[in-house]
């Protein structure tokens, strides 16, 4: 009779998922409140908000190709989208790895990878410039305002 081992129960991860997702949007939305109440008190116009669900219809322009995109051109396939800056060497090696996860899978129609960069300081020339030198071959794309705060918003304590 072999020994038996005793595992403790932990709750589901879904269940630990759903109350940090609940803990962020109370943060997030009493940090938007209170933004919200502050620009209202100095008499400036608030803008109605911009939702999380529609960073996803916002156009985009590949700058290899010079294409228009959107997110919600992808539904039904799986997205990679990584947010970077032409500038950051650790973005470099994650885009070197992306590179190589193409070659193992080869032309995976299902698969659709997207490069963002977030950073402020950088114009798509400089962008194209690094994708065509690098030999990257997915869509590139210098993420607008509303995008970088859907994504902050979605992806950050």
């Amino acid at each position: 009779m072999g020994a038996t081992t005793l595992i403790p129960k932990e709750p589901p991860l879904n269940e630990i998922e759903e109350n940090m997702r609940a803990q962020t949007y109370i943060r997030n939305a009493f940090i938007i409140l209170n933004i919200t109440s502050f620009i209202a008190a100095l008499g400036i116009p608030v803008p109605a908000p911009f939702l999380l669900r529609d960073w996803v219809n916002v156009k985009m322009t590949d700058v290899r190709t010079g294409q228009t995109f959107s997110m919600s051109d992808f539904a039904g396939k799986v997205v990679l989208i990584e947010t970077i800056s032409a500038s950051c060497s650790t973005c470099r090696k994650q885009q070197d790895q992306v590179k190589e996860m193409h070659r193992l899978l080869g032309n995976s129609t299902d698969l659709v990878t997207i490069s963002l960069d977030v950073n402020i300081h950088e114009n798509e020339a400089e962008l194209k410039y690094y994708a065509a030198k690098l030999g990257y071959d997915w869509y590139f794309a210098i993420a607008p305002p509303e995008v970088i705060r859907a994504l902050g918003n979605l992806y950050s304590a």
